[in-house]
C-alpha cells in the first residue's frame, strides 16, 4: 500500500517530491508485469480511493492506471485461496502480516518503502520472498 500511497502523492517515504513510485505504477501498467491481488489487499486499496481522487493530474493518471490494472485480467493476478500463516519464529511487523501472508501464496517480488518490512522479509530466506525498495525495483519494471 505504501507504493500506492507514495505514488499517488508523488513523494518518497521522507515526504520529498519523488515520482519513483508513480513511475513504477505506470511501468507496471505499460510493460509485461502484473500485480498480485488478494481480498485483503483490494479492501485496503478501496479504502483510499476517495482520498486519492482529490489529488493533482499526474497523480490521477497513476490512479487511473492502477484502476485499469485491477480490472485487467492480464495485469491483476487474483489469488482466491486463503493466505497461509507466517511460519513460527519469523518476526514480521504486525501491521504488515496481511501483506506477507498474501505474498506467500504466489511469492511475487515485494516492493515497499518500509525499511522494517523489507528487512523482515529479506532476513528470512525460508519465506522464499524478496523485498526491494522502489528505486531498486524501477530498473526491473523497465524491462518488458
Amino acid at each position: 500500500m505504501n507504493i500506492l500511497y507514495y505514488g499517488i502523492k508523488g513523494v518518497n517515504e521522507r515526504d520529498e517530491d519523488d515520482l519513483t513510485c508513480t513511475e513504477l505504477i505506470l511501468l507496471i501498467g505499460k510493460n509485461c508485469h502484473s500485480i498480485t491481488m488478494t481480498k485483503s489487499l483490494i479492501e485496503r486499496y478501496r479504502e483510499h480511493l476517495d482520498w486519492l481522487r482529490q489529488k493533482p493530474a499526474p497523480v490521477l493518471q497513476s490512479l487511473s492506471v492502477l484502476n485499469q490494472l485491477v480490472v485487467n485480467s492480464q495485469k491483476a493476478v487474483w489469488e482466491q485461496s486463503e493466505p497461509p500463516e507466517i511460519p513460527v519464529g519469523i518476526n514480521i511487523p504486525q501491521k504488515d502480516r496481511y501483506l506477507v501472508r498474501a505474498a506467500l501464496i504466489s511469492q511475487p517480488l515485494v516492493v515497499t518503502c518500509d525499511n522494517s518490512l523489507r528487512h523482515a522479509i529479506n532476513d528470512y530466506p525460508q519465506l522464499n520472498l524478496r523485498a526491494l525498495h522502489p528505486t531498486d525495483a524501477l530498473p526491473l519494471a523497465k524491462d518488458t
